[in-house]
């Protein structure tokens, strides 16, 4: 018996250029702007699709705008996003009573 459609395999386009930067932010900051602030940031990239954020200290943080709702980073976890939005710029605010060390990969697929 012959089969009328057969699938295709594809291999996802994965990004070739990224941006990655660790830094340490002092508790008690607010909106802390990635982008103006922190070397590394959107300067490969002005725009990342995905990011991977850790911190060993709980966060919040906001995408884009610090109009926007905020997003809890819990210590100890990573914060990953795939694919869900355009992002331009991160800000952070640590009000976790120390001092965070904080590391983030930022990415594109198909860059």
């Amino acid at each position: 018996m012959k089969k009328e459609h057969e699938p295709i395999l594809t291999k996802p386009y994965l990004a070739r250029v990224y941006d990655s930067m660790e830094f340490t932010l002092a508790t008690g900051i607010s909106d802390y702007d990635i982008k103006a602030n922190v070397t590394g940031a959107f300067e490969n990239l002005g725009v990342y699709t995905t990011i991977n954020l850790r911190s060993d200290q709980s966060l919040t943080i906001k995408l884009n705008s610090t109009s926007y709702r905020v997003i809890t980073v819990t210590a100890g976890r990573p914060f990953e996003l795939d694919d869900l939005i355009e992002i331009t710029n991160i800000y952070i605010t640590n009000a976790s009573g120390s001092t965070a060390n904080i590391k983030i990969i930022g990415s594109r697929k198909g860059a």
